[in-house]
């Protein structure tokens, strides 16, 4: 998703997507005009890496141009070069999928959790239930559950050419009052006879999946540990 929204900008922006240009020393052409930040530098508390990871906010840094600081009268051609690949980005925001989570009398559900599985970052719908889910194009499993409710699960497939976000709603059942260990042990059992898709996941279709680890490290463990000497001893130190 991330490549899909940075692709978005760089191919709108007469710059970037220019394949004649050699810009700040560089040819970035085979990349297509985007980059890994990480690839370039880390650092410690980045906006970027905090907006995704605590909110449902997907945040890319553009680069303008080769110069900190440019001259007054270089402005307002920059802006130009800008200016339709900053529309082109926020019209992005009709990728994916949308809707409202309610109880079956219509009553929004508020902090309902919205999971894609596969991907290891959920989002809560507002106070009318609502919620709004960037995806690229695809076959996705989307799971909606809230306490006291059922979980509800639906298999959704993304064209490659949308010009809105999908409407997937979900309307969620009560657990009629039952003490949480027998609401969990009715989950349990009403998922393994009438959710077809639980053990679906279309991102392992033709991937081995790789064994998982015993839950005493978070999910992102693997990665940032795999970094050598671009560890981030800060973040790992605690864990």
């Amino acid at each position: 998703m991330f490549k899909l929204l940075s692709k978005a900008y760089a191919d709108a922006h007469p710059v970037i997507s220019d394949k004649s240009e050699i810009r700040c020393g560089g040819n970035f052409v085979k990349r297509g005009g985007i980059i890994n930040g990480a690839e370039w530098y880390s650092f410690p508390g980045g906006m970027a890496d905090f907006n995704y990871l605590h909110t449902n906010c997907f945040e890319i840094t553009v680069e303008l141009g080769c110069e900190k600081f440019p001259m007054e009268d270089e402005l307002y051609s920059l802006w130009h070069q800008n200016r339709e690949a900053l529309v082109t980005f926020m019209e992005m925001v009709h990728s994916g999928i949308k809707g409202r989570v309610s109880d079956k009398f219509g009553n929004p559900i508020k902090n309902a959790r919205i999971s894609v599985k596969g991907i290891r970052h959920d989002i809560l719908t507002a106070a009318d239930g609502d919620y709004w889910r960037l995806l690229s194009p695809g076959i996705y499993v989307v799971s909606a559950q809230a306490r006291g409710y059922s979980k509800v699960l639906k298999k959704v497939t993304l064209p490659t050419k949308m010009t809105k976000a999908g409407r997937v709603d979900f309307v969620l059942q009560p657990l009629n009052g039952k003490s949480p260990k027998i609401a969990r042990d009715f989950m349990k059992r009403g998922r393994d006879q009438f959710d077809p898709l639980e053990h679906f996941d279309p991102h392992l279709q033709h991937v081995q999946p790789e064994p998982r680890e015993d839950g005493e490290r978070p999910w992102w463990w693997s990665y940032f540990s795999s970094l050598n000497n671009h560890k981030p001893l800060w973040l790992l130190k605690d864990h």
